[in-house]
């Protein structure tokens, strides 16, 4: 195990649920779904895996949607499979990683990834894996994060962050750059035999405000809080609050772009 994933597993350990909580209630500005709807929505007639599935809000929306097989989700974090069983107690979830996923060759016509796969370390055992489990024409589709829409509440939270990190408790290094950039996207399956050229990446928006307290909660899930003491912690939500102290909406905008990225696998 590496220095990324101890650290994934330590945070998720103490916020299970945490990108639920994050970003179930937002919606992307011109379309209104969730980003986890703009996933389940890709679902119909297909056998589904969910790709680091965490607490199973996603496998809850494709559970809605009356497919033939019952949706499956994978997770390494243990503490994220327990919660998705609460959640729903007759989820299907297994404990695995990317890079070894415990699922037969072509088990799957479709694998979903919410905010997931841009984590992950090995990204090219990760993509042989998907070729392995994924049925001919099978497609993969994953919402990758982005940074923040320019002079929103989420860009000011994030120039405020920084501030307070220090190099001592610094987070470490997460996933891969070419998991996150257009290029890299292109590069990681387009020179991989199973998918070819076949790549859709969409941006969008999403809006993930609310009132001051709710855009604190979502926003107080990002990793690097991990390491703030408490003290710090409250200090950093009142410098917040009195940098928003001018903005008497119900509804305070915190945006972020992402991209739906879809490969599909060659037939």
């Amino acid at each position: 195990m590496n220095q990324a994933e101890a650290f994934l597993l330590e945070f998720h350990k103490h916020h299970p649920g945490c990108t639920r909580v994050a970003f179930a209630e937002g919606r992307c500005l011109e379309q209104g779904l969730s980003s986890y709807e703009l996933l389940s929505s890709l679902a119909s007639d297909d056998s589904v895996l969910d790709l680091g599935c965490g607490d199973g809000h996603l496998l809850s929306l494709l559970a809605k949607r009356a497919l033939p097989t019952e949706p499956v989700g994978v997770d390494f974090s243990p503490d994220e499979l327990r919660a998705a069983r609460l959640q729903r107690a007759d989820a299907v979830v297994a404990q695995g990683k990317a890079q070894q996923l415990p699922f037969a060759e072509q088990s799957f016509s479709l694998v979903l990834s919410h905010f997931a796969f841009h984590l992950m370390s090995d990204l090219d055992v990760v993509v042989d894996e998907l070729a392995r489990v994924l049925k001919p024409a099978g497609r993969f589709a994953a919402i990758i994060g982005g940074g923040p829409k320019v002079d929103d509440t989420f860009e000011l939270f994030l120039d405020l962050l920084s501030s307070y990190r220090r190099p001592a408790r610094s987070v470490p290094s997460i996933g891969e750059r070419r998991g996150r950039t257009k290029d890299g996207l292109a590069n990681l399956f387009g020179n991989h035999q199973a998918f070819g050229d076949a790549l859709d990446v969409k941006e969008y928006y999403v809006d993930f405000g609310g009132s001051f307290e709710e855009v604190w909660i979502r926003l107080s899930t990002i990793y690097d809080l991990m390491y703030f003491t408490e003290d710090e912690a409250m200090d950093l939500k009142e410098t917040f609050r009195g940098r928003l102290n001018n903005n008497a909406s119900d509804h305070i905008p915190c945006t972020m772009a992402i991209r739906r990225v879809i490969a599909t696998r060659r037939p």
